[in-house]
């Protein structure tokens, strides 16, 4: 019964870490083709924390999962477009100036000032979790030696188990 319940939730782990995999490859691509620095597949995306400005909350390098919302309100931990890269930090307040033009201020929770405003049309998603510590694996993998390292170890997972059972017999 003990065996049946380890290989059930082996099962299920696996199958979870097979899902963020196909994922992350799948926002890789996208970024890839269309030059998003943090593209969404099906209004949902991820990004890695690379600083400490949400210490506390967020820590560093971790990987968080972000999805687009219709509307977003101060207090949400929100993922932006900065002028480099794609910034994780708390919605302060939005402002309406005299053209219409929604600006938004964000904070992140450890730093001292607020960033500079930004246009709504910034905001990539609403954080929805995070995984800690993750996100040093998934800057290895976007890198070249990662992905390849990715494929052989996939490769002898599928390979390995055939050449065990050949062996026995």
């Amino acid at each position: 019964m003990m065996k049946k319940i380890i290989r059930i939730v082996s099962f299920v782990l696996v199958a979870l870490l097979a899902c963020v995999i196909v994922f992350n490859v799948a926002c890789y691509v996208k970024g890839a083709v269309t030059g998003e620095q943090c593209p969404l597949i099906f209004g949902f995306g991820s990004a890695v924390v690379i600083s400490g400005s949400m210490e506390d909350t967020i820590p560093l390098f971790s990987l968080v999962f972000v999805h687009q919302q219709e509307e977003y309100h101060p207090e949400d931990i929100i993922v932006y477009q900065g002028n480099t890269y794609c910034v994780t930090h708390r919605l302060i307040s939005m402002e309406t100036d005299e053209n219409g033009q929604v600006w938004v201020t964000a904070k992140g929770d450890y730093n001292s000032m607020a960033d500079e405003p930004f246009p709504y049309e910034h905001i990539i998603g609403k954080v929805l979790f995070w995984i800690p510590g993750v996100g040093y694996l998934q800057q290895f993998l976007q890198k070249p030696i990662g992905f390849l390292t990715l494929t052989l170890i996939a490769a002898a997972l599928l390979i390995l188990p055939e050449r065990f059972k050949k062996r026995k017999k």
